[in-house]
């Protein structure tokens, strides 16, 4: 008999595997990109420091414009980017362990002065009207972001749609794992863009963004921000 308990007791453990041990650390990323143009800043320096720490991390921003810096431990941080002399400084940051905190930065080219920016501040990200360079000027783009409204935590799969007058039908992406979208040669006009996903326990939750005028040529860069947490 107590061969027999013994194995059942091996087979429940082995039902019911321990549970991985809890992140310890959390991360900040995002890319860099003229704020004119939306053109991303290769090889952008980056410069991104605890409150409290003497020194920072300092890193640089790849082809694309994108940088990463994982394993930080909890806390308050500052993020300084750096290109061609335009500095702007981020801040402040919390990290929380367990979460990828995303900061884009937009770095305005030819003004050496340092710009701040307020990152508790959802408006210091609000919408903006990139020209990039060679833009068909008969058509314009649509991208932006969805993410959570507290955490900042962006959300993967989220349903946007944008809708116009200058549009036949509506225009439906997904969200890709950055939590990223983008809706590329649409005809000039003043636009509405939605977002909507699906919480466990939580229902279906949506945001949506209207009169957003865009002219031929131009990119608006449109942020929404969902209440995820249940």
């Amino acid at each position: 008999m107590r061969v027999r308990a013994a194995v059942l007791i091996l087979a429940a453990a082995a039902c019911h595997p321990p549970a991985p041990p809890r992140p310890t650390t959390g991360a900040i990323a995002g890319r860099v990109r003229d704020q004119d143009t939306g053109t991303a800043l290769a090889r952008a320096s980056l410069a991104i420091q605890r409150d409290g720490e003497l020194r920072p991390t300092v890193l640089t921003a790849s082809d694309d414009g994108a940088y990463a810096l994982e394993r930080l431990p909890p806390g308050t941080y500052d993020v300084t980017a750096t290109y061609a002399g335009a500095t702007v400084e981020v801040h402040p940051i919390v990290v929380v362990a367990g979460r990828r905190v995303p900061v884009d930065v937009d770095i305005p080219l030819g003004r050496p002065e340092v710009h701040y920016i307020d990152f508790g501040d959802l408006h210091a990200g609000d919408l903006r009207l990139y020209h990039p360079p060679n833009a068909d000027p008969k058509t314009c783009a649509l991208e932006g972001t969805v993410a959570d409204v507290v955490t900042r935590e962006r959300v993967p799969g989220a349903i946007v749609t944008a809708t116009s007058p200058a549009l036949p039908q509506a225009i439906q992406v997904v969200t890709d794992d950055d939590g990223r979208f983008t809706i590329p040669g649409v005809p000039p006009g003043r636009y509405s863009v939605s977002a909507y996903y699906t919480v466990e326990g939580h229902g279906t939750i949506s945001v949506e963004r209207n009169l957003i005028d865009v002219t031929g040529g131009e990119t608006a860069a449109v942020p929404l921000y969902l209440e995820t947490q249940p």
